[in-house]
């Protein structure tokens, strides 16, 4: 595995949860880890100290019959609201990009 917070290691601070998982995966097929306890493990090892805390206090995460694919939809599901990845096609992002539209073309920035 890369070294922790060194270049090009993954690592998670809240934000983007699905862009971790996808290079974390990788990282366990690249080096070859199939253990769903150690994958968990690594998961809390790569993010901020705080959310390591979180994750680890997960019932998921203690429970060694949870796997890794059952964990990773935890993780999605407990950081969804910052994560660009799920909240792409969702009403509340429509919304938003309506309302930053009609305020540029309310500005006269976009005809």
């Amino acid at each position: 595995m890369p070294v922790l917070r060194g270049y090009n290691s993954p690592f998670f601070n809240r934000k983007e949860i699905t862009a971790f998982l996808k290079t974390l995966n990788k990282c366990f097929k690249d080096h070859e880890i199939d253990d769903d306890t150690e994958k968990k493990e690594r998961a809390a090892e790569y993010s901020v100290r705080q959310y390591r805390k979180d994750i680890e206090r997960l019932s998921e995460y203690q429970d060694p019959s949870v796997s890794w694919l059952a964990f990773q939809k935890v993780l999605l599901r407990e950081y969804r609201y910052s994560d660009s990845d799920q909240l792409l096609y969702t009403t509340g992002y429509l919304e938003k990009y309506i309302k930053d539209f009609k305020a540029l073309v309310d500005s006269s920035t976009v005809t």
